[in-house]
């Protein structure tokens, strides 16, 4: 009777030379590039040496070429399926109106009838400069005093009349 090949990893056995393989799987490690696993993964899983081999490889020009093409095409494929998926949402009857609401919103950014609002980036206090802290102290002092001088002039007995 013949023997079945192995079929998964944990059939594998030391003395099978036959599934070790003295190079890296390089077709797998570009991949996994593509798929941005961290090289310490690829390294494990590809079969390289030394993180050093590993990391020289990744970083070879037509390694990262050959990943940016599988990017790419992996990019379109989930744009596509992103964009059924899409187009069957605003075609079908919904009882949830936010979903709708966002399918449209999101077709609409994607079509480029509206655009997307981009908001500065949101800084805490502890993370601004000197100079940027006397800016923000600065600007809100002058706000202060703009509002207390609105209001000061909507206040009865203001802008000089006296009450007494």
């Amino acid at each position: 009777m013949a023997q079945l090949p192995h079929l998964w990893p944990d059939d594998y056995n030391a003395t099978d030379a036959a599934i070790e393989s003295p190079e890296p799987d390089t077709e797998l490690a570009v991949m996994l590039l593509a798929a941005g696993t961290d090289p310490a993964v690829i390294r494990e899983k590809c079969g390289f040496p030394t993180m050093k081999a590993c990391r020289a490889f990744l970083r070879d020009p037509e390694t990262a070429a050959a990943a940016r093409v599988l990017g790419n095409e992996r990019q379109e494929r989930v744009g596509n399926r992103a964009m059924v998926e899409l187009e069957r949402v605003l075609v079908a009857d919904h009882d949830d109106l936010r979903a709708r609401v966002l399918a449209i919103r999101t077709a609409l950014e994607v079509s480029g009838q509206m655009r997307r609002e981009v908001a500065p980036p949101v800084r805490r206090v502890d993370e601004l400069s000197v100079a940027e802290l006397g800016e923000l102290i600065e600007s809100t002092r002058a706000e202060i005093s703009r509002r207390v001088a609105g209001q000061a002039n909507v206040l009865p007995g203001s802008a000089g009349e006296s009450t007494g």
